[in-house]
């Protein structure tokens, strides 16, 4: 698979995390209130989780690589 095709690939799969937790949102606040917000929100909470786990998305530190 090309670098291009991957980085297609792994974005997509992203965007389909952040609508199914903007979707999650909307439903927990009532459906209803702006979508951009529950974009931004979900993105921000995705983001955090990344950042806890390194390998949310498949991605592994270096650093461990070489274990």
């Amino acid at each position: 698979m090309s670098d291009t095709l991957s980085a297609a690939v792994i974005a997509t799969s992203q965007d389909e995390r952040i609508r199914q937790r903007a979707y999650e949102i909307w439903e927990s606040e009532g459906r209803t209130g702006n979508p951009e917000d529950h974009w931004f929100r979900a993105e921000r909470e995705l983001a955090d989780q990344g950042q806890e786990r390194p390998d949310a998305i498949g991605e592994i530190p270096d650093e461990q690589l070489t274990e």
